[in-house]
C-alpha cells in the first residue's frame, strides 16, 4: 500500500465502471493515480457500479488495482492521496 501512496501522482486510467444513469460503460478521462483511487473508492452507487473496476497505472499501464484494493488504500491514506508533493 505504501508503494501506491508513493506513486499517487502517476497517470492512471479507470476501466470496468458502469454508468447507471446512461446505462452503459462509463467513459472516464485519465487522471492521477490518487484521484483514480478516490473515484473508485467513493463512487456514488446510484451513479456508478465499480465492482469490476480496475485502475491501470505506470509507464506501460501494467500495474493494476481492483476496486477493493482502492477502497483499502483510500481508507488508509484518504485525502493525502490527492497531495501533489
Amino acid at each position: 500500500m505504501e508503494a501506491m501512496f508513493e506513486r499517487r501522482n502517476e497517470g492512471a486510467q479507470i476501466s470496468g465502471v458502469y454508468d447507471v444513469r446512461r446505462k452503459q460503460k462509463a467513459n472516464l478521462a485519465p487522471r492521477r493515480l490518487g484521484e483514480a483511487i478516490q473515484f473508485v473508492a467513493l463512487a456514488a452507487p446510484e451513479r456508478y457500479v465499480v465492482r469490476s473496476a480496475t485502475v491501470a497505472f505506470g509507464e506501460t499501464a501494467d500495474d493494476r488495482l481492483r476496486a477493493n484494493e482502492c477502497a483499502r488504500i483510500w481508507a488508509k491514506y484518504g485525502m493525502s492521496l490527492l497531495d501533489r508533493i
